[in-house]
């Protein structure tokens, strides 16, 4: 199965969003008029033998069904001039994004050849639909606050601010007037150094310009590359002022992304999500070992989620274990034997343990 090329995996709180646009390159490009009219889409693409387009047809409206119960969760009225309505309001709007994001590429890493470019292709409006709304619902909400500092609205507010314009392509000149109203509040600490990283690198490739911290990239073969950078040589330094990981390290953040055929980690997911979870943890286990996934925060990722599935597979000793490699300062082991008992593991369905996807 082939992923779609140009949906880039975020990792929120460990390495910030990179970019992410529909449709895939492995889909080709859809026309206008397909991405806003689902007939269109229909009509742009190959006849489906009769079992593709009904897994097709039940992954949209699959999608469809719990959008409408993410959509049902929140029906508080509207009352703008309370911050603690604001806050809940964006979190919701994040919820809505980043499920879609989930869903588009988990679906599409699980179909396969024509199958999977009709799902893209009619699931593009839907993609749009989502930014659409959550782009003009921000944008009322920026006519009351110049923006969401973390003083004003704390950490989480403001970085799904971020996130929600992070996504708004189809509205550039919002990326830009918030990049620069984001600026100058980098050095009061009213807004996170790599939230604007992300953004500045946004706005630069979406003006066909160079980036600076080499965020925004795609899958060329099963590498993933940055766009054109500002300066080669300084990026880690950059990177580094802000508070991102090395350049090399973040590349290997993709490894699923840009892979041709599914890797352990994929298959392990799958299994997670078929609930058999003796699979699940020994696909874990073997990604845990695998080069591929040295990098710090994938390995801690994957620690996480093999110490989740050997849990849930009635192995405690060994899931201890794994949540030990995993187990930080800011995470103890409590916390994560908490999460297991409770059988959150986050990154099997959602592609990384405080994951969203840009």
């Amino acid at each position: 199965m082939r992923a779609p090329a140009l949906v880039i995996v975020a990792l929120i709180g460990c390495a910030p969003p990179a970019a992410s646009q529909p449709p895939s390159a492995a889909s080709g490009p859809v026309s206008p008029a397909a991405a806003a009219d689902p007939a269109a889409a229909k009509q742009d693409e190959r006849p489906l033998d009769p079992a593709a387009e009904e897994a097709v047809t039940a992954a949209l409206k699959q999608y469809d069904d719990e959008v409408a119960k993410l959509e049902a969760k929140f029906t508080e009225p509207a009352d703008p001039t309370d911050r603690e309505w604001v806050k809940r309001k964006l979190a919701h709007m994040v919820v809505v994004d980043q499920f879609m994001r989930n869903y588009s590429t988990s679906t599409a890493q699980q179909l396969e050849g024509d199958a999977r470019d009709a799902f893209m292709k009619r699931f593009a409006s839907r993609f749009m639909s989502v930014d659409r709304a959550n782009t003009a619902d921000l944008v009322a909400l920026m006519e009351r606050y110049p923006w969401f500092t973390i003083q004003e609205f704390g950490e989480e507010a403001s970085r799904n601010a971020w996130l929600l314009v992070q996504h708004a392509d189809l509205k550039r000149d919002l990326q830009q007037d918030v990049l620069a109203r984001m600026e100058p509040l980098v050095a009061t600490g009213g807004v996170s150094a790599n939230n604007y990283a992300y953004l500045y690198d946004r706005v630069q490739t979406n003006f066909e310009k160079p980036q600076r911290y080499g965020t925004q990239g795609g899958c060329k073969g099963e590498e993933w590359e940055p766009n054109t950078l500002e300066d080669p040589a300084r990026v880690d330094e950059l990177r580094t002022a802000v508070g991102l990981p090395p350049l090399a390290e973040y590349r290997a953040m993709f490894v699923e992304l840009c892979a041709q055929s599914p890797t352990p980690r994929m298959r392990a997911e799958q299994a997670y999500r078929a609930k058999d979870y003796p699979t699940c943890a020994e696909l874990y286990a073997a990604a845990h070992a695998e080069p591929r996934y040295a990098a710090p925060q994938l390995e801690r990722d994957i620690a996480y989620n093999a110490a989740c599935c050997h849990a849930l597979a009635g192995k405690p000793d060994d899931a201890i274990a794994f949540s030990r490699r995993r187990s930080t300062p800011a995470s103890p082991i409590s916390l994560i034997w908490t999460r297991m008992k409770t059988s959150r593991c986050s990154a099997a369905t959602s592609g990384g343990s405080s994951c969203a996807r840009a």
